[in-house]
């Protein structure tokens, strides 16, 4: 008795080892065509499949030609061939030549969980199975990588795939998280050319926005020749960085106050604002008789932008240049430091318009008539002048008698005791271009003349 239950016991174990999960991985080639097909009249077809569970192996099928292969199989019926494992599948690598034509693509296909269905129709012992089904696709791997691959939203790339399967067709997505993908409405194909351009400010981009940007094709196919589901390629990522600032207003320029001052300046205003940790560097070039050089004093690190009314963002150079004309280069920097004017990256850059700081006309005046006091009447002298200069200013006058500045009292013209001398010692002309200098009683004068923004003419 004791035997006998030993026996039986022995075979509830090995039951209970054979009756653990089985999964069954199908493999479906190509279906009718194989004789007067598009690729295969009197032509060989060889096949290879290698079946993973992660990156452990589980079945490297050799070489599988169109004759109805045996060797290694478990079942294969017609044009399906079904291997069984031990562990589940996770990844199908094909491979697909025909003879007198180049080799096709290799397919690396990554199974996912919706792939996988429960065999109800019964495994080992009747024990229900995982069948994992993998149908002909094309390769995963179709899309290819620019070698250029960062870009800015207003530029253009060409996207690619690799060219497989003749009635191949990619359909683009694109992603900024690598999850939500949107379509691009654009599409390659060996049959309407491999390469087709995207404009960038056609996806939804936001302006502001920095970092990666995925693409992945929907790859599909339109003969009859194979089993067929649409499949994801592989995902390709670019690198979207801020565009440079564009002009939206070339340089305008402010001229000097006087003819013969240094305070000249420019405004200018771009089409974005800056971003975090972004500086704008500015580096301005005068036009010497040798031509184009940097400035006197040529840069700045511009960090903040003003919001113009128009929707730019606009900037005031310091009011510290001469007159001349100019050309303006810029370019954008993230973090700290700056871009010598010397470096090299500046030779690329093109520059603005060339603009001119102007100068005002140059302030002049004469005498253009006078008369001496007369012996029998005190302060009857007079000096009449007449200046130019900027046709829209006005101008003022100072008068100085041997040597001391004078003020006029309302009758005469008397020594300047005040404490504001730049302000109460100019007078203003009584015409627009000529004054008379009246109630004037013997002595040595002199005249200084200006216009109304300060600019000095000579000296009498």
């Amino acid at each position: 008795m004791k035997k006998k239950l030993l026996l039986v016991l022995l075979l509830i174990v090995s039951l209970s080892v054979k009756a653990q999960k089985k999964y069954t991985f199908q493999f479906v080639r190509p279906g009718s065509g194989f004789t007067g097909g598009l690729f295969f009249n009197g032509k060989t077809e060889t096949y290879r499949y290698r079946v993973y569970n992660g990156n452990t192996l589980l079945k490297d099928s050799g070489i599988l030609t169109r004759v109805i292969p045996t060797t290694g199989l478990e079942v294969f019926d017609g044009n399906i061939a079904y291997e069984v494992f031990e562990q589940r599948p996770t990844r199908v690598i094909t491979s697909w030549s025909v003879s007198g034509s180049s080799t096709r693509c290799d397919n690396d296909i990554t199974i996912g969980s919706g792939d996988c269905e429960v065999n109800k129709t019964g495994g080992l012992f009747g024990q229900p199975s995982v069948t994992c089904t993998t149908v002909r696709v094309s390769n995963n791997n179709v899309l290819k990588v620019s070698t250029n691959n960062t870009f800015c939203r207003k530029e253009s790339i060409t996207l690619t795939s690799n060219s497989c399967i003749p009635q191949q067709t990619i359909s683009w997505y694109y992603s900024l998280d690598n999850i939500n993908y949107k379509p691009t409405f654009l599409s390659t194909s060996t049959t309407s050319g491999n390469s087709v351009i995207l404009d960038l400010k056609d996806i939804n981009i936001p302006q502001s926005y920095e970092g990666p940007l995925y693409f992945k094709g929907t790859v599909s196919i339109t003969t009859g020749l194979f089993e067929w589901i649409e499949s994801d390629s592989n995902i390709i990522i670019y690198n979207i960085i801020p565009c440079s600032p564009e002009l939206v207003q070339q340089p305008t320029s402010i001229t000097t106050s006087c003819n013969y001052s240094e305070d000249g300046s420019f405004a200018f205003s771009v089409d974005r604002d800056l971003v975090a940790n972004e500086k704008l560097i500015a580096t301005l070039y005068y036009e010497y008789t040798t031509g184009y050089d940097l400035a006197t004093n040529p840069q700045r690190e511009i960090t903040n932008l003003q919001a113009m009314s128009d929707g730019s963002f606009g900037y005031l150079w310091s009011k510290d240049l001469a007159p001349g004309k100019y050309q303006l280069k810029y370019q954008t920097l993230k973090g700290s430091g700056g871009i010598n004017p010397t470096d090299g990256s500046w030779a690329s850059i093109v520059p603005s318009d060339e603009f001119t700081i102007g100068k005002p006309s140059k302030v002049d005046f004469e005498v253009t008539g006078s008369a001496d006091q007369n012996c029998f009447t005190v302060n009857d002298g007079y000096i009449d002048i007449s200046a130019t200069g900027e046709s829209s200013r006005t101008f003022l006058y100072q008068l100085t008698k041997d040597g001391v500045i004078q003020f006029f009292n309302g009758t005469s013209w008397v020594k300047y005791e005040g404490s504001d001398i730049d302000n109460e010692t100019w007078f203003p002309f009584t015409n627009a271009q000529t004054t008379r200098i009246s109630n004037l009683n013997k002595g040595a004068y002199s005249v200084k003349v200006k216009d109304l923004e300060g600019c000095l003419a000579k000296q009498l």
